[in-house]
């Protein structure tokens, strides 16, 4: 079992992928606009009482916002596809339980050394692919004692 998170999730949503992800998902086209608006608007920052220059921010969900969580999940079930249909990792009856997320925080779950392996291995590529940056600093690696065992053989 492996378990990482994201490094600043919700801000590295990339709004371009983001749109492609709800179109994929059938979302209302009448839905899509509104979030398609709603995020291609111009913004300022605003320090004291001071304005900067209008700029286009291309990545990130609203802060607070009531649909975030959502589209960020939407945004998020392209990694976890691309992880489960590697078809590697424990199974529940047919069904893939190699990847579970929780907002940004990833939990892998292979029975061997080499199916986890497989499956960091695509989470550093799919991750990449949707510009989703892994923390290599919260990376924890549980082995079951079985495993612990024979790794331990191997190496001594």
């Amino acid at each position: 079992m492996a378990s990482l998170d994201a490094s600043k999730a919700f801000d590295r949503v990339n709004h371009f992928k983001l749109y492609t992800s709800l179109m994929n998902g059938n979302v209302p086209t009448a839905f899509l606009n509104v979030v398609i608006n709603w995020y291609s608007k111009m913004n300022v920052v605003r320090w004291n009482n001071s304005l900067s220059a209008m700029l286009r921010v291309k990545s990130g969900v609203c802060q607070g916002g009531v649909l975030s969580p959502y589209l960020f999940n939407v945004y998020a079930d392209v990694f976890i596809k691309n992880i489960v249909t590697k078809n590697v990792g424990c199974h529940i009856g047919h069904t893939c339980m190699a990847c579970m997320m929780y907002a940004d925080d990833i939990l892998l779950i292979s029975a061997s050394l080499a199916g986890l392996q497989e499956l960091l291995d695509e989470c550093v590529l799919t991750s990449n692919e949707i510009c989703l940056k892994l923390n290599e600093k919260s990376l924890i690696v549980s082995l079951s004692a079985a495993i612990s065992m024979r790794l331990l053989q191997m190496l001594c």
